[in-house]
Parts: C-alpha cells; structure tokens; sequence
C-alpha cells in the first residue's frame, strides 16, 4: 500500500530484485507464478532448504523520483499427496482359537506409502465392514486385530468371521487402500499325535 494520495504517487509496480529462472511476478497485481513446473525434492526433513526458494520483491510507485520498498517472499514446495497407501497383502488369512481371551493380539496388517513423504505418508488404520467389527478391534497406529469380545460370548461361535480394514494416509486429500481379513475359529491342540503300535519291527533283506 502507498499512503500517497491518488496519482501517479500512489501507482505501484511490483519486480523481483534478482532475476529468477522459476518464477515471475505481475508488474500490476504483484501475483506470483512458477514459469515452469516444481518437483520435490525428497528429504530426511520435513522443511529442507532444497524446497525453499527465497525472492526479494520490490515495490516500486511512479512519483517522481520513485521510491520503493522490498520484501522477502521465500516459497516452499510441498509434497503433492498423489500416491495411496499399499496394503503388503491382497487378503489375509489367519487361525483364530475359540479360547482366546479379550484384547489378545491376533494378526498385524500393514500398509506402506513409499512414494510420499512428511504427513503424506503416516498412515492410520479403520475397521470399515465384515462380520467381525463387533468382535475384533484394531489399532489405529499399528494395525494389530485384537479380540474385543468373546468368540462364544452370546452362547453362538460362528466358525469364521472376515473383517475390512482400510488404510488412510494424512495427506489433503487422503489417499486409501482396504483389505479383507479373513479369521478361521478353531479349537485349540490339546492332544500329541500317538503311534498305532508301540514297536514295529522291519526285515531288510
């Protein structure tokens, strides 16, 4: 802003105060814009100077002579969240014993986001259908199914139950991926296998 009264005085123009091979700013509006397209550039920090670009902005009115003021616009490029989380499995199977007790671990599921970075790439976990949301629970933050109910808890213990699961990034928007896992109930081992004789005899000849 110019506290200038309207005219030439209070007319203002806006320039970058060392040229860029990036950028370009309207003389008019002062709007900023990318001559060309901006990768990210992959990090072990979430704020890296390789994704900032610092530009010195000049304000410039028409009075004669024209007086200016600048300031430093530094422009940081982000990770665009363009790739879903990856489940490591299509399906999973597992065996379920009908005597397992509540909140006891029964398979980890796990999705992974190599392709984006910072918040684009944590990953939560959601029960989202299958006849199981009511019996089996899972962790958020890691994706272990554990059992929150008794399998023959209402006196009825189905044989199998299957449960949906869907991984969803932090990105804007989010990406997801689901997978279905499928519990088999059966009993527990209780007995060692026994031998039919308790001595063979062989003759090699």
């Amino acid at each position: 802003t110019d506290r200038d009264k309207q005219g030439p005085n209070s007319v203002i123009s806006y320039s970058l105060k060392h040229p860029s091979d990036l950028f370009t700013i309207d003389p008019a509006s002062g709007e900023l814009f990318s001559k060309r397209g901006l990768r990210y550039k992959y990090t072990a920090l979430d704020s890296s100077p390789e994704n900032q670009y610092p530009l010195t902005v000049l304000a410039t009115d028409n009075g004669k002579p024209p007086m200016s003021s600048e300031c430093l616009v530094t422009i940081n490029v982000v990770d665009a969240n363009n790739n879903a989380p990856k489940f490591e499995k299509r399906e999973y199977f597992t065996p379920v014993l009908e005597s397992a007790f509540i909140g006891q671990e029964i398979i980890q599921v796990r999705a992974k986001d190599d392709l984006d970075f910072g918040i684009n790439a944590e990953i939560e976990y959601v029960k989202v259908g299958g006849n199981g949301t009511n019996i089996f629970k899972v962790d958020k933050a890691n994706g272990w199914i554990t059992l929150a109910k008794s399998l023959d808890g209402n006196g009825r213990l189905l044989k199998q139950y299957s449960l949906v699961v869907r991984a969803i990034d932090h990105g804007v928007p989010p990406q997801q991926d689901q997978v279905t896992i499928t519990l088999v109930v059966t009993g527990e081992n209780r007995y060692t296998p026994v031998f039919t004789a308790l001595s063979y005899q062989v003759i090699v000849t």
